[in-house]
């Protein structure tokens, strides 16, 4: 189980700093590609809650990771790694620098 102070520190970052990871995960994976923003609302080791605007209504999506986070080290890896397979089922194309 992850700590509450590593879960709360991940969804401030990613909220924060990843917010454009954040909206293709809702596109990709919970099958919202109208979606304009999103933000994680609980994070642990299966996967993300994650709150999503889509054509003007809120909405609601459970994400799991493709296996649980044996601890918090993983969940950088795990998150930079459902980017890119964001991308390629949306077929955007990967960023020019950066990582996400």
């Amino acid at each position: 189980m992850l700590e509450e102070e590593t879960v709360k520190g991940i969804i401030e970052h990613m909220n924060a700093d990843h917010a454009d990871a954040v909206l293709l995960y809702v596109r990709a994976f919970a099958g919202h590609e109208a979606a304009t923003s999103a933000q994680i609302v609980s994070f642990d080791e299966k996967g993300m809650d994650i709150a999503f605007v889509e054509k003007g209504s809120e909405g609601a999506c459970r994400i799991d990771f493709e296996k649980p986070l044996s601890h918090a080290g993983d969940a950088r890896r795990v998150l930079v790694k459902m980017v890119g397979d964001a991308r390629k089922k949306l077929g955007e194309p990967a960023p020019s620098k950066g990582h996400g």
